[in-house]
């Protein structure tokens, strides 16, 4: 399956599941509070494909969501043929994000994050049948292109459109926010996130240094109306 340059975004120091700060899943489960919640938990077809689901497949699933909204240098981006030289989605930490804010949005089960990877990779077989590859998740042995098809899918019928809409701006979210190096307990970050170095943010200042100089050189005001 590859490796993370960076270590795997999902593990901390000890190997177990990082926890994400209670804050960034309050954000994401706000996004949520949508009308696709409902419609999700309260069919019985979804309900089945979510019962389905195993924590492994889940979070399979959810982190080829996060590279595909955010490419990066990970195995995900490389099989969808989309990357970048740069750390992405998955190394600041989203596909655990979503995974955890997902559920946080419905501790109930079938969790939502099963929930939605079962609608994920429904879709997707229902897109290329036969696909496989290096992952558990069929939605993340698709390639860029399918990935978009299976999300047009679901932004095709208006019972799954809010999901399909609301997930970018979460992935997006986690992505440039400090998610994967934020400790809740200190309120610190442990390093530099991802996101700041994505965005070109210089960091946290009490001020910025945004006068350029005179224009023209001119250090007053001419009244010329006379």
């Amino acid at each position: 399956m590859g490796e993370f340059p960076g270590g795997d975004p999902n593990l901390n120091s000890k190997g177990k599941p990082e926890i994400i700060d209670l804050v960034r899943r309050k954000v994401v489960a706000a996004l949520l509070a949508t009308g696709a919640m409902t419609a999700l938990t309260s069919n019985a077809e979804f309900i089945g494909k979510a019962l389905a689901q195993t924590p492994d497949l889940t979070r399979d699933t959810l982190n080829g969501v996060a590279a595909f909204f955010v490419p990066g240098r990970d195995p995900y981006s490389f099989h969808q043929a989309e990357s970048t030289p740069d750390p992405g989605g998955l190394e600041a930490g989203a596909g655990e994000g979503l995974y955890q804010g997902l559920n946080f949005a419905n501790p109930f089960l079938p969790g939502l994050a099963d929930t939605v990877a079962g609608l994920l990779n429904a879709t997707a077989l229902a897109i290329n049948p036969g696909v496989s590859g290096p992952f558990l998740s069929p939605f993340s042995n698709l390639s860029f292109l399918n990935k978009a098809r299976v999300f047009a899918a679901l932004e095709g019928k208006p019972e799954l459109a809010p999901i399909a809409g609301v997930l970018p701006l979460i992935v997006g979210f986690l992505s440039y926010a400090e998610t994967a190096v934020f400790n809740p307990v200190t309120r610190t970050i442990s390093g530099r996130p991802i996101g700041w170095n994505l965005s070109n943010y210089s960091g946290v200042a009490d001020g910025r240094k945004d006068f350029k100089g005179y224009f023209k050189n001119r250090r007053e005001a001419v009244d010329t109306r006379s």
